[in-house]
């Protein structure tokens, strides 16, 4: 698995944490990569703080990559999905919980999405969605764009 040291996105240069399953960063600027996600990496912050860049992006908007490795890739939004949760009380809990996309449709397991999005190769950030009051997440997928 790679891992990440900077994403350059909607204007802004964003710090990787190396990969750890813990809370989401509490520094702006900063955001934490996964490692429990095989195919994608998975890159997570704070909606209020770093978090709050992944809603400036676009379908179609390219964000760079660079790696602990030195090496660089560019990568475009292919996805912009907010889930709305079931229940505020279990988002905010964090865990398991159930969501559906603009909520609409089917209800799914927030690791259901995960596990959808989780696609080889590609970029998979997310950040809590709702302000104050957390009502889903938003999942942002990058893919890699050939050179």
């Amino acid at each position: 698995m790679k891992t990440l040291l900077w994403l350059y996105l909607a204007g802004q240069l964003l710090f990787v944490n190396p990969p750890a399953n813990i809370a989401p960063p509490e520094i702006d600027g900063t955001v934490n990569q996964m490692y429990s996600v095989p195919a994608a990496l998975l890159v997570y912050a704070h909606e209020n703080l770093a978090g709050g860049e992944f809603y400036e992006l676009q379908d179609g908007d390219n964000v760079t990559a660079v790696f602990t490795d030195g090496t660089s890739a560019l990568y475009e939004v292919a996805f912009y999905g907010i889930y709305i949760a079931r229940s505020t009380v279990t988002a905010k809990g964090g865990g398991d919980f159930e969501v559906r996309l603009n909520n609409q449709g089917e209800w799914l397991m927030i690791s259901d999405v995960i596990t959808q999005h989780n696609t080889k190769g590609s970029i998979l950030l997310y950040t809590c969605f709702g302000g104050n009051v957390t009502t889903g997440r938003l999942f942002v997928r990058l893919v890699e764009v050939e050179r």
